[in-house]
């Protein structure tokens, strides 16, 4: 059994391991109420949501038209019917939606963040080894607040976990128990109460742990009193509460008495444990918990706990942050309490007048204020007494600017990327933790980056002296500066990049980018379109873990429909088969996921026969990272190139279109992706080869690399048709561009995925193609799967790389891949990577019979 669950664990592992995300205030901003919808302090109500516009929105909608609504003049919550759960969770009844309201001009406005959760239950004392989910079999109002308390009923069944039935065969056993699960509010009050009923059916007595499952890290991310962010270090240690901390909105879960238990093992499928009941046999036996909706960071949930325990011990400090030469409020910071182990106790927002407020037991405390585009302040020490409150100031200095205009060298505004580089070593730099919702995380060897669209515009940096990089992706050159920003000054400066690699007949896209709505990304979906823009990406296709994705809305939103058109894609992640990605879909948000198929129990031909059952009815199934250990297919079914079988001949199918050849920036993986992929086209399967980004980070400078260049009648994404695009790639015709864009015909007119006569020989012409920034070391070709001639390009200069003729004349029907690479890193523009392109197949046919006769088969026992 233990092998099962550190098989489980290694699993649940390839998501990030939790930390404090890219939330900024807003990012938890939902649906707009007006205010003659809103209720008074004296009302609740609870209803039976009727269409979207009654959720509370914000990026984490998941609720759906029949779902439960409870809400008063402060809070709401939404809960599951009778369906599946969205995200990764199977089953409905728990909490989809929670939230609070802000008022705005003409009403309020919902910020909601509440990551993936689900009610669990289980005996003895370790949650893997026979953990329950609640299953529900009926939900209903049992009131609807016009007495004075709205409460709404989920009555469950215990049932199995199903992504622990997917990782082992281990079974665990029914605990015979029905659940009455009461969420239940009262007027003006930021807590729900959930009261769980616990009917045992059985001749024995039982005592049950009642748990919750959390999957944070897509929404708020979780936090631990005197602990802090870092979840995969709470080891099974107790807490007064658990709480989830976002950019506009909080949340605290807590029991009626005692404390909570985090437990470890299962990344972000976090098990939390809030206490135990004892059920007689043939009895009932009742829990009472809690879930707190508030803002402030966590100390604001911190107090309504408080206050709901009616608990004096607790002492306040409060104060003001202010800007050292003007007064101004320092709104942008955060304050964080470390306690005398110097571990974080609690952190709250600095508000717009500059005020701040944290609940603290009593103790001596370090207070440290920390805005990212600001100089990191001394600590201030404070001494909390239960019962009092303490006042602190706290000052900061203020900020410097860089106002920009970006154009190209037609004079056209542009979006572009801007990064600044420190050049003079950092100081009192502090832990992302500090900046938990005032800013983003940023990599890539920058100390920030930033997304500029068209327009002029500006943006906040730390004073300091700069290397500042402007740039467009792949296709443009970059320009560079070195700037001293001084503190409440602004530096103005144009910027002007040179598009100078020309792709006309084709459109590059990205056809693997993770946001918001993946389990293990918190990249706001507008952040993404910025960055597709701004890196000359245009066609991304959205491809978030099991959730159909759709960045129209935010394309249109933001006017970006020139520079990008995206493609609904989804991700089906499953755990013991590999990783899948399937495009065109159909957004549907009346189904689970948006529509996007359950993977639990499937076959590698089932995934494949689901995405072709989509309404789209041209939906393109891709291979995924294939050769990742247990996250990649062939290693999964154990594909043997060279026979073309695999050790588990029952999971090999060959009804896949294409399949990622270069996964990021997965160079290691080459040596087995190539000629994987060289084996379906030597065995006359047309496996169209990619190159994707995989980019589950905004702020990493990795999406649109690599990217495939698609022959395209159209140069303008707007105009860009589905059908004929999906076609193109579906027919191999397809140059991945990963630093060098290659061209390549053979007798003049046959490009990538096309038949050429080569019974008197075949010229082929091959152009490469790159930006002056970018160094490329060599050229090769590669005939039916081994290198013929490798070219040295490393002396070239210019854009143009190389253009030359190369004739051949092969024996036998075969084909022809162009390689092109480098070895230095691709910095500014994609820091991590180098220099990789390829392109797909031209077929070569020797003996002039108007096909392509492959040299090998596959046995006749595999699934074609």
């Amino acid at each position: 059994m233990k092998k099962c669950f550190v098989a489980i664990a290694m699993l649940f592992a390839a998501a990030c391991a939790a930390h404090a995300g890219n939330f900024t205030d807003d990012y938890a901003r939902g649906n707009f109420v007006p205010a003659d919808q809103l209720l008074s302090k004296s009302q609740v109500r609870a209803e039976i949501v009727k269409n979207e516009t009654q959720l509370l929105g914000g990026p984490k909608r998941e609720g759906r038209a029949g779902d439960l609504k409870l809400h008063n003049s402060r809070v709401g919550f939404v809960i599951a019917g009778v369906r599946p759960a969205s995200g990764v969770f199977m089953f409905g009844g728990a909490l989809e939606e929670a939230g609070m309201l802000k008022p705005e001009q003409g009403g309020a406005r919902w910020y909601a963040l509440l990551g993936d959760t689900a009610p669990a239950i289980y005996r003895g004392n370790d949650p893997l080894a026979g953990l329950r989910m609640l299953a529900p079999v009926s939900a209903e109002i049992l009131k609807d607040g016009s007495d004075g308390e709205a409460v709404a009923r989920i009555t469950s069944r215990d049932a199995e976990w199903p992504e622990f039935r997917e990782a082992t065969t281990i079974k665990t056993s029914a605990l015979k128990i029905k659940v009455y699960t009461d969420y239940i509010l009262k007027p003006d009050s930021s807590v729900l109460e959930i009261r769980y009923t616990f009917m045992n059916g059985g001749s024995k007595g039982q005592v049950l742990s009642v748990a919750s499952m959390f999957l944070s890290g897509d929404g708020s991310n979780l936090f631990a009193p005197g602990h802090g962010f870092d979840m995969d270090t709470t080891g099974d240690k107790e807490f007064p509460l658990i709480a989830a901390v976002g950019g506009g909105v909080s949340y605290a879960w807590f029991p009626e008495s005692g404390t909570v238990t985090i437990h470890k093992g299962v990344s972000r499928r976090r098990i939390v444990t809030f206490g135990k009941v004892k059920i007689p046999a043939g009895g009932e036996a009742q829990f009472r918990m809690f879930v707190a909706a508030g803002d402030n960071g966590s100390s604001g949930v911190a107090e309504l706990f408080h206050e709901r325990h009616g608990d004096s011990g607790f002492g306040m400090v409060t104060g003001k942050a202010l800007e050292s030469n003007s007064g101004a409020p320092a709104s942008d910071a955060v304050i964080t309490a470390l306690d005398g182990s110097g571990a974080p106790a609690a952190n709250a927002d600095v508000q717009d007048d500059g005020s701040f407020r944290l609940v603290l037991p009593p103790g001596e405390y370090s207070l440290q204020a920390a805005a990212y585009d600001r100089a990191a302040p001394a600590p201030v020490r404070v001494s909390v007494t239960a019962g009092k409150t303490t006042d602190a100031r706290i000052s900061l200095n203020p900020p410097a600017r860089l106002e920009y205009s970006i154009k190209d060298g037609r004079g056209e505004r542009i979006p572009a990327v801007v990064s600044f580089k420190k050049s003079s070593p950092a100081v009192d730099e502090l832990h992302p933790d500090f900046y938990f919702n005032k800013t983003h995380i940023y990599r890539a060897g920058f100390f920030k980056i930033h997304f500029a669209m068209p327009e002029p515009g500006g943006v906040n940096i730390r004073p300091g002296t700069y290397d500042v990089y402007v740039s467009r992706g792949l296709e443009y050159e970059i320009q560079k500066l070195s700037v001293t920003f001084e503190p409440g000054k602004t530096a103005r400066h144009d910027f002007v990049l040179e598009h100078s690699v020309d792709t006309a007949g084709h459109l590059c896209g990205d056809f693997h980018i993770h946001s918001q709505p993946s389990n293990d990304c918190d990249d706001l979906l507008a952040d993404k379109i910025r960055a597709i823009a701004a890196t000359g990406l245009e066609i991304p296709v959205a491809t978030d873990h099991d959730v159909n994705t759709d960045y129209t809305p935010y394309i249109e939103q933001l006017g970006m429909q020139r520079y990008m058109k995206s493609i609904v894609g989804d991700e089906l992640t499953t755990i013991r088969l590999g990783h899948f990605n399937a495009y065109p879909l159909t957004y549907d948000t009346t189904k689970k996921n948006a529509g996007a198929p359950v993977w639990y129990g499937m076959s590698p031909q089932d995934i494949v026969n689901a995405f072709r059952d989509d309404p789209r009815g041209n939906t393109l199934v891709q291979i995924n990272h294939p050769r990742s250990g247990s996250m990649g297919y062939f290693d999964v079914i154990g594909y043997d190139p060279v026979t073309g079988t695999a050790q588990q001949p029952d999971l090999l199918t060959l009804e896949f279109d294409s399949m990622e050849v270069l996964n990021g920036t997965s160079y290691h993986e080459l040596d087995k992706t190539l000629p994987d992929w060289f084996s379906f086209l030597n065995r006359g399967k047309t496996m169209t080869g990619l190159g994707n980004s995989d980019n589950h980070d905004t702020f990493n400078l990795g999406v649109g690399y690599p990217r495939n260049c698609v022959a395209s009648p159209t140069d303008a994404p707007s105009e860009m048709n589905e059908d004929t695009f999906i076609a193109a790639v579906r027919g191999q015709q397809v140059t991945v561009n990963g630093g060098a864009f290659i061209t390549v015909a053979a007798n003049g007119s046959a490009g990538p995925g096309a038949l050429a006569n080569a019974k008197n020989g075949a010229a082929l012409r091959i152009t490469v193609q790159a930006p002056k920034w970018i160094k490329l070391d060599s050229v090769s070709l590669v005939e039916g799967g081994e290198i013929v001639e490798t070219r040295d390009i490393s002396a070239a200069a210019g854009v143009l790389r190389f253009d030359e003729t190369i004739t051949r004349a092969p024996d036998r029907d075969t084909w022809i891949v162009v390689i092109a690479q480098g070895r230095e890193a691709l910095f500014p523009v994609y820091p991590g990577a180098r220099a990789y392109s390829f392109t797909n197949p031209i077929y070569l046919d020797a003996d002039g019979n108007g096909r392509y006769d492959p040299p090998l088969a596959f046995p006749a026992a595999s699934n074609q």
